[in-house]
C-alpha cells in the first residue's frame, strides 16, 4: 500500500508541475516568441536554398552574414528535423 502512495505522490507532483508550466508550454506564447522569430525564417532560407540547388553554407541575412549549415542551434542534422525538411522539400 505504501508503494501506491509513493506513486500517487509522484503523479500529483508531476500534475502540479504540468499545471504550472502548461500555459508557457502548450499555448501560443512559445510559438510567437522563438519559433516565428528565429526558427521559421532559418528553415525557410534552408528550404529555398535547396529548391534553388544551393547548399547553404552561409546565411547573409543575419547580422552581416553567419555560417549556416553546421550551426548546432538549428540542428539541421538531427533525425526529426531531417524527416520534417525532407517531407516539406518533397511535397512543396
Amino acid at each position: 500500500m505504501n508503494k501506491y502512495k509513493e506513486y500517487l505522490g509522484i503523479l500529483c507532483l508531476f500534475a502540479l508541475i504540468l499545471a504550472i508550466f502548461f500555459f508557457k508550454t502548450f499555448t501560443s506564447a512559445y510559438l510567437n516568441a522563438d519559433f516565428i522569430d528565429y526558427w521559421a525564417p532559418n528553415y525557410k532560407f534552408f528550404l529555398e536554398s535547396l529548391h534553388q540547388g544551393i547548399v547553404p553554407l552561409w546565411q547573409p541575412y543575419s547580422f552581416l552574414g553567419v555560417p549556416f549549415l553546421f550551426r548546432l542551434d538549428l540542428g539541421l542534422f538531427s533525425p526529426g528535423v531531417i524527416v520534417t525538411l525532407l517531407t516539406n522539400y518533397i511535397f512543396n
